[in-house]
Order: structure tokens, then sequence, then C-alpha cells
């Protein structure tokens, strides 16, 4: 006390001992009424929760549990500048939601850039009351939290990564509030705002890059404060169907307009709530490089969007929906004499600059067959493919079997072996009870008259069950022993997606069955991002078992990537 009394304090080394005996609570007290102690408790309480911090004040903050936990201090703490990884749940509906919103929010608008940035909205089993409504909304306070935490963040984050919020989706929709800032909106960003209404005339009349060129004016003429001009965001994946809907809708469409996003993801999210043919035309990224649909893709409007977008060198596909490919009713500005001619100038320029295409098998097939041009069937649509990944799937309970994946491929085989570099990547497991089933091929019977499909030699298969066992696409003839055996050869890299659902007890017959056919692997990378909401003990326990399973099977290996970190394989005793 005669410390204090007099002015002086204890050094702060002595300091930084007596503040590591306090327990979590004392010490988070402290930080938050002692401005004198803040910093050194902060020093404390970051080095116990083995937090470390760069000499140029970066930390790294992967674990949502841990972030959730540190979010309310992390502001406080002014020697933090910068942030490597970001991953944060957000739990709804509690009644902390709001407050963890303006946490986060906080932590952006404080620090000066963030690597990659995870928003999960994660859901806790409790279900909207209500009231919870009405206290979520009161003065449109969860919108306008939302707005600036998606604001902040793309002001400083270089990647962001939006997931799930279907559930929150459905709490804003009912909200009175919502409904009044809807109207409001729609004053405002007048065609933008009714997506998921859009009038016919406007599409009729105006073409793409008219209605592109009318809405970008009409957006920033009444541009509001809250909305981003301008950011640091590169790469934008999102995997979440509350920025594609109101009141974040528009929010979403001019940011994807007013930043040099160079990766664009629509995630494996069901989409088609979504008028993607009239969404899409809204969206004109010039520095746009790397475009993944990766639960659901309009082929149609594909197209006409990668027309626009000639710089567009990777392109991820998946569940690829041709139904409406062709008709004249579905393109843009027909015209009556020449019908197909706007869609097949945008098809023939759509994919020319492609280099690396990754697709469904059975949409990967119709992609690179000849089935899907009308009137050229040696039109070469990739003339610059130089690498191809297979995405295939496996649901709860199936097995991987090698018959199926040679009989599904075996139409491109001497395509897959003339690529530079072939992956194979096995997602692990899927719901296939809620997944979208698409990717039907052309079929071998009539089309009417209007339609660009031309009778080919593959098989009609609308007959078979749509899963990920039976192939949706087959050859005429069996396929023989040694055209597998080549077909195989041609992969050198197996990536494996494990998902929150995948389950230990079938990854040593998997891995198993995958080394038997593959046998020119070079390189198995695990990605198991999709299972940061899992326990750390759970996820660690899946990356052991993988890691010997793996290194018990493939004997040629030259180095194991387990999300994203490089080991060499020096010995395999497991």
């Amino acid at each position: 006390m005669s410390y204090l009394r007099s002015g002086k304090y204890l050094p702060n080394e002595l300091l930084l001992v007596i503040f590591d005996f306090l327990d979590n609570d004392d010490l988070c007290r402290l930080i938050t009424v002692s401005i004198r102690f803040r910093h050194l408790s902060l020093i404390v309480y970051f080095a116990k929760r083995n937090v470390a911090v760069s000499p140029r004040g970066q930390i790294d903050l992967p674990n949502p549990a841990k972030t959730k936990e540190m979010l309310p201090l992390i502001p406080k703490a002014r020697f933090v500048t910068s942030i490597n990884r970001l991953s944060c749940g957000l739990h709804h509906p509690p009644k902390s939601l709001l407050q963890s919103i303006s946490d986060l929010t906080a932590v952006l608008r404080r620090v000066e850039s963030v690597a990659e940035l995870t928003i999960d909205f994660l859901t806790t089993g409790e279900s909207w009351t209500p009231a919870l409504i009405r206290q979520a909304n009161a003065g449109n306070a969860l919108v306008k939290g939302l707005t600036e935490l998606f604001t902040a963040a793309a002001r400083v984050s270089h990647s962001i990564i939006v997931r799930n919020g279907a559930s929150l989706r459905l709490s804003l929709q009912k909200a009175e509030k919502v409904g009044m800032l809807r109207r409001k909106l729609s004053s405002s960003f007048s065609p933008v705002s009714r997506m998921f209404s859009p009038p016919k005339e406007l599409k009729r009349k105006s073409s793409i890059h008219q209605l592109v060129a009318a809405t970008n004016d009409a957006v920033r003429s009444s541009l509001p404060a809250s909305f981003p001009t301008k950011g640091a965001v590169k790469v934008f994946k999102i995997n979440s169907i509350i920025l594609l809907s109101q009141p974040l809708l528009d929010w979403s469409i001019q940011t994807l307009n007013c930043n040099d996003i160079t990766d664009l993801t629509f995630g494996n999210i069901d989409f088609r709530s979504v008028d993607w043919s009239f969404l899409l035309p809204q969206i004109h990224i010039p520095a746009l490089k790397s475009l993944a649909f990766r639960g659901y893709t309009p082929f149609n409007d594909l197209v006409n969007f990668l027309a626009r977008h000639e710089t567009v060198t990777s392109l991820t596909v998946n569940n690829i929906d041709f139904e409406d490919w062709g008709h004249p009713s579905s393109l843009t500005d027909p015209s009556p004499s020449t019908p197909f001619s706007p869609i097949l100038e945008n098809f023939s320029a759509a994919f020319s600059n492609i280099k690396r295409l990754s697709c469904c098998p059975q949409g990967l097939v119709s992609l690179l067959s000849d089935a899907l041009h009308p009137t050229d069937p040696e039109i070469n649509l990739f003339p610059n493919l130089r690498a191809v990944t297979v995405l295939w799937s496996l649901g709860i309970g199936q097995q991987f079997r090698a018959s199926v994946v040679g009989d599904t491929l075996a139409p491109i085989a001497d395509k897959l072996k003339a690529c530079e570099k072939a992956v194979f990547v096995v997602v692990y497991r899927v719901d296939l009870g809620s997944a979208w089933s698409a990717c039907p091929p052309p079929l071998s019977i009539p089309r009417p008259a209007n339609s660009l499909y031309r009778s080919g030699t593959l098989l009609n298969t609308s007959h078979i069950p749509l899963n990920h066992d039976i192939p949706a696409i087959m050859s005429n003839s069996p396929v023989s022993p040694e055209t597998l055996s080549s077909l195989f050869a041609a992969f050198t890299e197996i990536r494996l997606d494990v998902t929150p659902r995948a389950d230990r007890d079938g990854i040593p017959g998997l891995t198993k069955a995958l080394a038997e056919v593959f046998t020119h692997i070079r390189h198995f990378k695990v990605e198991m991002h999709s299972r940061a909401g899992r326990p750390t003990h759970e996820n660690h326990m899946m990356k052991l078992h993988l890691c010997h399973n793996i290194l018990k099977q493939f004997k040629h290996l030259r180095a194991v990537y387990i999300d994203g970190v490089r080991s060499k394989v020096v010995q395999k005793q497991g």
C-alpha cells in the first residue's frame, strides 16, 4: 500500500509473476477495471491461453472455442495489430448473440488486418421464440449488427468464409422489422432488392452489360454509409444462405462489385431458392481468377457469367443443373431469327481460359465429352486445360468402389491422361439425404427442336437411382482392365475432405481401397476445415488415425498434408 500511496509501483517483472497467480476470473476483472495494469495483465492472459504474439503484434486464433472466450478482451490489447487466422462461432439464438456480434465487430475495427476470417452461425438447439425475435430485432439491432460486422470484416480481411445461418435467416424473415427494412431497401436498390421476384420486363429488355451498369449506378447513387466502398477482401467464400437473402443481399452484391476479389465460392449449401439468373448478372468482378459452385451449379447462368469474366482460370462446379441448357426461353436476349447464337457465342468463350477444372464425375464427363455442343462435335471447350480434379462423394455407410469410378470416368480417360495433373478428391462423408442430386447427362433420346443437346452415344440413365455409388454416365462397352489401370495411373494426388459426419471405423477400408487402385500417388492431402465445430481432441485423434492408415497403405508417398501443413515422408512405420 505504501507503494500505491507514494505513486510508485512494483517492477513489471514482479507484477507479471503476481498476475500469473491470479485465477481466470480475477485476471479478467483486473483487465476490465484497471487501466494501469491492463497491459501487463493482458500479456499474462494471452500467455495462459497459449496465444503467442509475434514481434509485429500478430496473433493466431484458429480455434472457435478459444476465440469466443477471448473475444471481449482482444480489443483492449493494444499490442495486437493483426490476426493471421480468426475463427469465430456465433451461437444462436442465445441472448448473447448480439453481444458476440458486437465483440467480433470491435475486434475487426481494432486490428489493421486479418489474413483469414471464418464466421460460423451455429445453432444451440433452442428455437427462435417470438420473444427472442423481438429482442434481437428491436430497432433492427440484429440487422444493423450483422451489417456492421460484415462491413468491418470486408475492410480488413484478406479472406472471408461465412458458413451456416439458415435458421438465422428464417428468424430475420419472421421479424416485422425486417419487412420494414426490406421495403426501405427496395426504394433505394430497385432492381437488386427484388431478386426473388424479378420483373419479367426488366429481364426481357435489358442485356447483361446494361443491367450490370444500371444496377451499379443505382446502387452507388444511394449507397448508405454502412456499406463498404473498398476493402481488403480478395477471397470470399459464401457458404451461408444468409448472405444471399434480404436484408443482407444488397450488401453482398455491392461488396463483390466494389472489391478486387480474385477467389469467389458459393458453398455447399442448398442455394436452389436463389434466382441465379437474376443474381449473377448483378455481379461484375474484373479481377476474378477462381470461381466455385460447390453445392449447386446453374449451367446456363454459369456460361453467361464466365463469358463476362474471361480472367477466370480456375473453375469448380458440382451438381450441375443441365435441365434448361439450350432452351431459348432461358437465354439472355434470344433472337427470334438465330435463337442459339447468343448462348453459343458465350458457350464457346466461357471455358476457353480455364486451366484448372474441378467437378463431380458425372458433370465432368458431360463437360469434357462432345455431347453439349449442338453443331460441332470436334470443338474443344477447354483448349487451355492443364489440371483436372474429380470430386467423388461417399455418403453415410457407402464404400469406395473402384469399378464404379472406372465405369464413370472411362469416356474421358484419354483426356484425363493428357492433362498435366489429375487429382482425385474424396468427400468423406456427405449427407446424401439433404444433398442436391443433379448432373444429369445429355440424353441419347431425341430432344425438342429448340434444345441445344445433340443425340450422343451416352446412355439414358434416368431410371438409375441418383446416388454416388452408381454412375450417372456409363460407357457403352465394358471397361478393360488395361484401360482401368491406365486411368487410375493418371492420378498423382489424392485429397480427402473430412466432414463432421466422418467416422473413424471406415478410414482403414477407404485408404486400403484407394491404395489398391491409385498406384502412382505422390501426395496425399487431408482437409479437416469443415470439422471446425467438432471437439479439438476428437479432431486430433482423427488426424492421427488418418496419418497412420495413409502411411500404412501408400508406399510411394513423397509428402502428406494435413490442413495445408506439409510433412515429408521419410519412413513408414506408422
